[in-house]
């Protein structure tokens, strides 16, 4: 039996969560969850996160993961009636300008330190080079492990059997992601010229 909460309500896989889960939303407007994350990291401002909580059911949850960690990751101190409590790190830590400019404070550092990564029953990560660099900022703790991310191998292979109509006899390569530091995209573009000089 799994209950979603979702932050907010929107998100490019929200068609396809299975009906037998419950979905519930905190908020519905993204301006509004950016002003209180941000008094939530700068004052530990969680009223408002608090108050939208009550929407959840009153039951007891064996498991309470955050699938993707932040300051939203403290929410899972704010409902009582959870056995064990995880999150996921999915991003990497160091090279994440976002999270970089709040971590790099030794005072908030240690505070979230003490009051999340200290109160976790688990750590997981999606890379070793996460976990590696999550251990160089915060240390090391009980039951952290690398689980890389899921992903369906049939719908990717059904994926790549569609046609693509593409007439040019240019010899062509495409590289899609964001465009973080980490993603590395600065040296595949040098190792594109290097290629290139190459014949």
């Amino acid at each position: 039996e799994i209950d979603l909460l979702l932050i907010l309500n929107k998100g490019q896989y929200l068609s396809q969560v299975p009906t037998q889960v419950r979905i519930i939303p905190l908020f519905d407007i993204s301006f509004v969850v950016r002003i209180l994350s941000f008094l939530q990291k700068k004052v530990g401002l969680v009223y408002f996160f608090r108050s939208r909580m009550k929407r959840m059911p009153e039951k007891h949850y064996n498991v309470a993961i955050s699938f993707l960690d932040s300051n939203f990751t403290d929410l899972l101190f704010l409902y009582k009636q959870i056995d064990k409590r995880y999150t996921w790190v999915h991003a990497s830590v160091k090279n994440n300008n976002n999270y970089y400019r709040y971590y790099k404070y030794k005072k908030y550092r240690d505070k979230v330190i003490r009051e999340r990564y200290s109160l976790l029953d688990g750590i997981r990560f999606v890379s070793i080079d996460a976990m590696n660099e999550f251990k160089e900022i915060f240390g090391e703790f009980p039951n952290m492990s690398v689980v890389y991310n899921i992903i369906s191998v049939e719908e990717i292979k059904k994926k790549a059997l569609e046609e693509i109509n593409y007439e040019n006899d240019i010899f062509t390569f495409i590289a899609i992601g964001s465009l973080y530091t980490v993603k590395g995209f600065d040296r595949l573009i040098r190792a594109t010229k290097f290629v290139c000089d190459q014949g």
